[in-house]
């Protein structure tokens, strides 16, 4: 129940941003009762995104929840916000689509939720 009314809020939040070549990652607040925060990361993660994240995340509660949309991007970034997410007690969302590192990072989370049509996918870095 959870998991579907934090992809309802998810689902406008998504759809509302438009397509970006680089991550956009920023906190929305739940529309559900909860009011709870919601870190959105959407688009290719590039160098710098970790420090932005770990920027925002350093303000934010044990066990937000983190939500992905990306086709994936540079691993050491990747890998450092998958390691923060972990760290922290974060929960992950995937929507849509999660591949490369940003299916690493979606692993990271203590719970991992995604909606019935979302497509994580992982391959091996060279």
């Amino acid at each position: 129940m959870k998991a579907a009314i934090i992809a309802g809020c998810v689902v406008l939040s998504v759809l509302s941003a438009s397509r970006a070549h680089a991550a956009s990652i920023q906190v929305e607040i739940s529309a559900d009762r909860s009011r709870s925060q919601l870190l959105i990361i959407k688009g290719d993660i590039l160098n710098g995104d970790y420090d932005k994240f770990k920027r925002i995340a350093n303000r934010l509660p044990y066990g937000t929840v983190i939500v992905l949309n990306s086709r994936g991007g540079l691993l050491v970034d990747g890998l450092n916000i998958g390691t923060t997410i972990k760290a922290k007690g974060f929960r992950t969302f995937a929507y849509d689509y999660c591949m490369s590192v940003c299916a690493m990072m979606w692993l990271a989370g203590w719970e991992r939720s995604t909606t019935s049509d979302t497509s994580i996918g992982f391959h091996g870095a060279g």
